[in-house]
């Protein structure tokens, strides 16, 4: 069977050809919409920003910490304390242990 013998089609051909040729003319650049997306952030999202930025920029090494507690070890004044790091520990170990 031949479908271009069929009445009416020669009318939806050249409204799909008419339609086509609308969609392209759209694409070229010449009737381009011009509308463009945004994004807005939350006041939380930008805090976030700022302090990953602060993070980013800082050392995780405190240079004068680190230069004070050489100091020390070197004059031989450097004391722990065992129940303070013993305390920090089971503190450490119970966050640990309730998912904190």
């Amino acid at each position: 069977m031949d479908i271009s013998l069929l009445p009416g089609l020669g009318k939806v051909s050249n409204a799909y050809k008419s339609r086509l040729s609308a969609d392209r003319s759209m694409l070229d650049g010449k009737t381009r919409a011009t509308a463009k997306d945004q994004v807005e952030l939350s006041d939380q999202a930008r805090k976030l920003k700022q302090a990953l930025k602060i993070v980013a920029e800082s050392s995780a090494v405190r240079a004068d910490e680190v230069s004070r507690l050489a100091k020390t070890i070197e004059r031989g004044c450097y004391r722990v304390d065992p129940a303070k790091v013993a305390d920090s520990i089971l503190t450490k170990v119970q966050q640990y242990r309730r998912g904190v």
